[in-house]
Order: C-alpha cells, then structure tokens, then sequence
C-alpha cells in the first residue's frame, strides 16, 4: 500500500482474511474502516467499500460495508446492480474460498489486477500496486502503447502494462482462493430503448427535468458539511448549479480552472458570470505549461498515464494537494451522458466521434513498417470489443455507447480519479435514474446533448442565456513547446534518439520518427491565437433551434469530429515523450511493499 500512499496526509490500514487473503486500504485523511470494512467474527467473511455507494432507489440511502456483509451472510447474492454511486466492493468469504470484487455501474474508480507466476491474483486501484507487491514485473504493453500514441488511453480491459487487465464497467471480478482462477462476470451495461412516452419533445423534457433533479436531491441528502462545484462555461456544471439553487442547497463554493481568468468567452470568464450570478465564491485554480518540467516525474508515476490529458503534468501532485483539497464532504462535476456530437451515418463515423476509429496518419507514419497491419489491427480490434457488448445497431445508440464505455470509462473517469487523491468526486448526472432515462431517449434527442439543452432552456431561462465557451484559457502547446526554451529542451531529450529505447522503442521507426520530431520543433510556431469573437446570436429561439438540430435539419447538426480530438503531430510527440518518462520509471515501481492479494 505504499505505493499508493502519495501524500503525507494519507491513512492506511491492512486486513487479513484467513491465511491466504490480504487485503488493505488508503484513506485520503482519516482512517474509515469502522464504516468502510466490516467483519463477521463467526465466519471470519469480511467486507469493504471505497468510495461511496447508495441504494439505487429513490431512497438513496447511504451502504456500508456492514449491511453488505450481513446480506451476505443471509444468503443473498451481492448485487451490485441494487447499489449507485461510485464504488469498488470487496466480499472475501474464507466459507465458500471466494473473493469478489465488484465495481460500479460505469466503473468510475479504476480496477487493476492481475494473475502473478505462482498463481497468486492481485488487485488495486493502480496498477503501481501490483507491482510493488511482486506479483508481475513492470513492463509496457505493445498494445497498450500503441492505443496511447493513437487516442490517448487504452480501451476495454487494456492497460499500458503486460500482464495486468483493467476490470471493466459494470462487472464481477470472483477469484477462487485455492486455485487462482478468476472470472468476469458483466451486470450492467448501456442499452438504448425508446419509449413511447418520450417520443414528444416536453413530455421528454419533463422527464429529464424530473429525474435530473431527484439525482441532485439523493446526493445532497448524503452530505452534512455541503460540496464544492467544479464549474466551466459549458453546459454540464451550469446545470448543476441551476438544479442546486432549485432544491436550494447551493454549493460552498464553485472552482474554475485554466492559464488565465481574463479572456472573454472562456471556461474561467463565463464561470466566474455563472457564480456572480448565484452570489456564489468562486476559487480560480490558476496553471501553466512552464510547470510541466517540474511536475512531469512525479505526475508520470502517480498517474501511470491513465490518459495523456497534459494538463495534469502541468498542474501536478503539488497543486492537487493545495488547491483541490477541501473540508467539503466532496465535490461535484458534470460528466454525463446526454449524447456526444451529430447524426452519424456510418460506422467509421459512430466512431470516430469519440476517438479515431483506425491508425491516424501521423502515427501510422511513424510505426515499424513491417508490423504497422499488426498494430492497426490490434487497435481497431479494442474497439470492435468494446462495440462487441452494445446490444443496440442504430448509429446514434452505438456512438454513445462507445463514448460511454470507452472514451467515459477510461478518459473522463481517470481525470477523476486523479481529483480523488485530493477529494471525493461525485456525478449527480450519472446516478442510475438519470441513466435510466436517456436509455429510454429517442436516438435524436441524444444528438449534441439535443435534449439536455432544451431542458435547460425550458426550466433555467437564465442559465440558458448566458453564452457558452467559445474561447480557450489554456495553455497553447503547440507554441509553448517550440518557444519556452526548458519545456522545449526537456521534450527534445525525452524525444531523443538514446531514450526510445525498450518496448516504446521497438514500435516506432526511428527514422521517420526522428523526421517526425525535427520537423515539428524546426517550424516557426503558429502566432497565439486570438480571442474569438461570439457569432451573431440566431435569431430563432434556442429550443426551435434545438427542434432542427434533432431532425438533422439545422446547419451543422450532422457534422461529425474526425476523432476528438483531432490528433496529429504533437499528440504523437507528447504521447511519446510521456511514455518514455514513464518506462524510466518501471524499476521503481517494482519496490517492496503490500497490497490486496490471494495466495495460492
């Protein structure tokens, strides 16, 4: 567990469950075991939660590790199904021989584990852990590096490491004690069907509008000392807000995030408008690119690249610990599941809305040659597993799906997670009724959060008026990274030819990389962009607008991202860079310690 301990004010305690089971915990302060675990002395069961879990019903009642046990033990059948919230079970049962692990519907707390050389089965949150506590080696993942070169993160149950599997969402993981074998058992997943009921645009409206607010209730009952609100200029948190004023239980205090708060337009500008407006505090956690260099060690180790967000390199574990933390019981944020861009046509389309579909042209031209069909072959495959659980075949269902359960389950939430360090995060738009009800959604009212925004617009008028982001307050890479000389030299010694070596090295060709790297930094850097001024509003109303957008009939309602973000150079550089700082860091993952573990 000490591979996980990654700030001083961190807590952890260890259990032992019979003679071949070890299982611990990390707490971000205080030690939570006499609620988060629980043991039946008779049978010598044992049970333990992190995270948080509510009953998935209109009650929403806080779960404890206790009354799952105690259902255990009554012969009932864990199921993770009846719980919502954003959790990881453990239930080890020296009885039946058996430890589950059971994470959360959408699998927003990651799950690594893996099967060691003497057949004992390991599992934690990082996969650092599992290393530490000698169960495989560390090493990088051919696979897995070439989904990080292409889209960022890895898919499915993919990591960046051999031999270690992340537990999908909504899924059982059961171990048998004395022969170390494992199984995975999926509960839940998306499926769209539509209702009847919802086909007209306010009964649907409505609908939303209803289940949206009872989310925020049941999670605003679950707090004593209140929460903070990650707030943007876009429209997933000024809907939060706008529901928390309506129940009238307001934020402590919103937070905003960027290199600067002065440009018109952007997240930081239009976030302090949102709050001024609800007479809120708003705290502005200020960063930039020159932080990089600093941070990037640290970061790299502590994150293991859940994704390749670069930002956090700049942030880093220093600003977490500072400007995150807060005696808050936890803070909200806006990922959802409203629908994500147009109307696509095809199935390139459907995918490339969340993420390339297939190799991009600037990897593809940097990969061993002789084994680029392999790759190519590999990558298209995690989607087509992903895409393999969807139950549903109209394009729009399938586009969502794949955001959801590959670009959500392993991008979002690990930005998330990473905020967990600091403080409890929580989704009000992602609890099971809130789920429920886009499932049952018409396709069109999923296109471009068609009908989120009409519901906006109906129930929060003045929320609804104040323009959205149409401008950047982060940093410029493109021209930080050619400009500031020590973010460029500490990129060009990443990049340098006696660094890629290993499993990073042995996908890439050398010489077109080498051309690759030398040409981008030789180029003049592009001019800093300036700040965009807002379109002439339409004239037609926003709901009318929102009416045309669903029919595909409004002006760019059906264009499609090709892969988003579009990636090219830089991300193939910067994805590069990290994974070469990050199998540096290999041998230090492998240093003694313990951690949760079945011994054969």
């Amino acid at each position: 567990m000490r591979a996980l301990m990654h700030f001083g004010t961190y807590t952890a305690s260890e259990l032992a469950v019979g003679d071949a089971v070890a299982l611990g915990q990390v707490w971000r302060d205080a030690d939570r075991s006499s609620t988060d675990w629980h043991v039946d002395p008779a049978s010598g069961a044992a049970a333990l939660i992190t995270g948080y879990a509510l009953t998935a019903d209109a009650a929403a009642k806080r779960v404890h590790a206790r009354g799952i046990l105690e259902r255990h033990l009554r012969g009932s059948a864990f199921d993770p199904a009846q719980l919502d919230g954003s959790f990881v079970v453990v239930i080890a049962d020296p009885r039946a021989k058996s430890v589950l692990v059971a994470n959360d519907r959408l699998g927003t707390l990651p799950l690594h584990y893996c099967v060691g050389d003497d057949g004992s089965v390991a599992f934690a949150p990082e996969a650092k852990a599992l290393f530490a506590g000698g169960a495989v080696t560390p090493k990088l993942s051919t696979l897995g590096i070439v989904s990080f070169l292409n889209c960022g993160y890895c898919l499915g149950k993919t990591t960046l490491f051999e031999n270690v599997q992340r537990l999908e969402p909504g899924s059982v993981l059961t171990i048998a004690v004395e022969s170390g074998k494992t199984h995975v058992r999926r509960y839940w997943k998306m499926v769209y069907a539509a209702a009847p009921e919802l086909e007209k645009r306010r009964s649907a409206e409505a609908a939303l509008y209803d289940a949206t607010r009872s989310a925020h209730e049941r999670i605003a009952r679950d707090s004593r000392r209140g929460y903070d609100l990650l707030l943007s200029g876009g429209w997933d948190s000024r809907g939060i807000l706008a529901f928390l004023e309506t129940i009238r239980r307001p934020p402590r205090k919103a937070v905003a995030w960027g290199s600067t708060r002065d440009v018109p337009l952007s997240d930081p500008q239009l976030a302090a408008q949102l709050a001024a407006r609800c007479a809120l505090p708003l705290k502005f956690i200020q960063y930039d690119s020159d932080q990089l260099v600093a941070n990037a060690a640290d970061w790299c180790r502590i994150s293991e690249l859940a994704n390749d967000n670069i930002g956090w390199f700049s942030e880093g574990a220093p600003l977490l610990a500072a400007s995150y933390r807060t005696d808050a019981d936890f803070t909200l944020v806006g990922d959802e599941a409203w629908g994500w861009h147009g109307h696509p046509r095809t199935e390139r389309e459907l995918r490339d809305a969340s993420l390339p579909a297939t190799l991009t042209a600037a990897l593809a031209g940097c990969l061993v040659k002789t084994s680029l069909d392999d790759y190519r072959a590999g990558y298209e495959a995690e989607i087509d597993r992903v895409l393999a659980a969807c139950d549903n075949e109209h394009p729009l269902d399938r586009r969502d799906f794949l955001y959801l359960h590959g670009r959500v389950a392993r991008f979002i939430f690990s930005l998330g997670y990473f905020k967990e360090l600091a403080v409890e995060v929580r989704r009000p738009f992602l609890l099971a009724n809130v789920l429920d009800l886009v499932a049952r959604l018409p396709p069109r009212f999923r296109a471009n959060k068609n009908l989120y925004i009409s519901m906006m617009a109906r129930y929060f008028p003045a929320f609804a008026a104040i323009p959205t982001r149409s401008a950047r307050s982060l940093p410029e890479w493109p021209r930080d990274l050619r400009v500031k000389p020590d973010l460029r030299r500490f990129f060009l010694d990443l990049l340098d030819d006696r660094r890629l070596d290993g499993a990073l090295g042995a996908v890439l060709d050398r010489a077109a990389f080498t051309n690759l790297r030398d040409s981008f930094f030789a180029e003049d850097p592009p001019p800093r962009p300036e700040p965009k001024l807002r379109m002439p509003a339409s004239p037609l109303p926003l709901r009318l607008r929102q009416r045309l957008r669903a029919s595909g009939l409004y002006p760019g309602s059906r264009d499609m991202a090709g892969g988003y973000p579009a990636r090219g150079r830089l991300d193939v550089l910067r994805c590069a860079a990290l994974l070469a700082l990050l199998e540096e860091a290999l041998p230090s993952f492998a240093s003694p310690s313990s951690g949760s573990k079945v011994r054969r």
